[in-house]
């Protein structure tokens, strides 16, 4: 929701807070939804949204009831130095990915989409990471957008060439070390992804 995270939360609370830059607010039918995207684009202090729901895995199915769900494949791709592929689109630092064309599966797609974007050989699938999820607004409608998480690797140097024509002007291997300075100009979902992949390093 306009870039700012969303978690559901199991419990019979009631509130609607805002504490701390954090939205806690009900959340078990489909009429919610209106009220509370109303409250985010009001109050822009509002850094995350906390659900609260009587039961977490029917608000789940009911919160993406509300969206066109398109799947998404991408990679944290690795190379011998153990450096992480990361591109610049529109102004925002971002992992390679995209969307899960028909008829392929979604390991396919995460690295044909790596391979498209960075102008690199197919890397290897190492193992699946995490998925991700983000929603924005296209063509009048609300989409949900999982972007399932894969570590690649490739294994030589090759030319970095980054895809033009889907707004990509840089793609350039960060050294772990220096993620952190990235962060602050990527999208929240991105940095989630890239803080929860450095943690287990």
């Amino acid at each position: 929701m306009s870039d700012r995270p969303v978690s559901l939360i199991q419990t019979t609370g009631n509130s609607i807070i805002v504490e701390d830059r954090q939205l806690l607010i009900r959340f078990d039918h489909v009429g919610d939804m209106e009220s509370i995207q109303s409250l985010i684009d009001k109050d822009h202090d509002i850094q995350s949204v906390k659900l609260l729901c009587a039961d977490v895995e029917t608000s789940w199915k009911l919160f993406q009831s509300q969206y066109k769900v398109v799947e998404a494949a991408g990679g944290i791709v690795l190379n011998a130095k153990d450096e992480v592929l990361m591109i610049h689109r529109l102004g925002q630092w971002d992992l390679p990915k995209g969307k899960v064309d028909t008829g392929e599966t979604i390991e396919q797609a995460a690295v044909r989409e790596v391979s498209e974007e960075c102008g690199i050989e197919e890397p290897t699938i190492t193992s699946f990471f995490s998925t991700s999820y983000h929603t924005y607004y296209f063509k009048e409608r609300w989409v949900l957008k999982p972007s399932h998480w894969y570590v690649m690797r490739v294994n030589k140097e090759e030319a970095l060439v980054p895809q033009t024509e889907e707004n990509i002007d840089i793609v350039r291997w960060v050294p772990q070390s220096e993620i952190a300075d990235y962060l602050p100009q990527a999208y929240a979902s991105i940095r989630d992804v890239l803080t929860a992949f450095l943690a287990r390093n």
